[in-house]
């Protein structure tokens, strides 16, 4: 919910079928219905609405900030940090977005078997996955699926489904108030937590596949790693899973040995 009074003229609300049974407010009901179609209207602009590689850099600028707020960025080994950040150098170079986004690993100081990209490329991992990593096909792995999400620009349908769930059009993006950036920036990123659905994740698990085979790296690194996820929960699906907030563990790994042996 957005509070602040500044851009309150940017948002409309959606009205619900209840709301639409009252006249309470003193409106009509073709009064309501009224509202609730622009409501809606706005709400499809804004989903359609292109986002531009130096949009989903400033989004995720912001967003950086956002998750700083909440965890801690890892320091402790200089060596482990710069290993990590030399793998994912290897998996960047492979990227075909690497000259548009600012594409760059971090890892996060997180008792939680976790690891996920932002608006603009920046994608983090957390030291408790590096704990149960067994080799550096695993590691790729990973930051190459979580790479994935980005070339195939799942993170910018998760913008657009937060500009539309806040009735925000094109003018949102291009005004660059730093206060509508913000809060874009948010509900972004709480989606992309909340996951992304299956189309997506398969998307994102076949493209770290085809880097990482490019790179010379086992490809079942991934699916191994999501293996000892598994183990990780006592939730047959694992609730761990890929990690934290990727849907079923089994699943993908079904989905990717046939895509590799194809």
């Amino acid at each position: 919910m957005i509070k602040s009074t500044k851009f309150k003229w940017l948002l409309l609300s959606i009205t619900t079928i209840s709301i639409l049974g009252t006249s309470s407010c003193g409106l009509t009901r073709e009064e309501l219905v009224v509202r609730a179609t622009q409501a809606a209207i706005t709400a499809s602009v804004g989903y359609l609405t292109p986002v531009s590689p130096d949009e989903e850099k400033q989004i995720g600028e912001q967003a950086i900030k956002e998750v700083y707020k909440e965890y801690k960025e890892y320091t402790g080994n200089v060596d482990l940090v710069n290993y990590v950040r030399a793998v994912g150098a290897k998996i960047i170079d492979q990227s075909s977005r690497k000259n548009e986004l600012n594409y760059k690993i971090y890892i996060l100081d997180l008792p939680i078997v976790n690891a996920f990209t932002i608006p603009g490329g920046a994608i983090f991992i957390t030291t408790e996955s590096l704990k149960y990593m067994k080799d550096e096909s695993e590691l790729a792995s990973v930051l190459a699926h979580e790479l994935g999400h980005n070339e195939n620009k799942h993170i910018v349908e998760s913008i657009k489904r937060s500009m539309a769930a806040q009735g925000l059009a094109k003018g949102a993006l291009s005004d660059n108030d730093p206060e509508i950036i913000k809060i874009i920036s948010q509900v972004t990123l709480d989606l992309i937590l909340r996951g992304f659905n299956r189309g997506q994740e398969k998307q994102a698990d076949e493209t770290s596949a085809l880097i990482v085979s490019k790179l010379g790296y086992d490809t079942d690194g991934l699916g191994e790693f999501l293996k000892t996820s598994l183990t990780l929960s006592p939730d047959p699906n694992g609730i761990l899973k890929l990690l934290s907030t990727h849907p079923g563990s089994q699943e993908r790994i079904d989905n990717l040995k046939t895509f590799i042996s194809n």
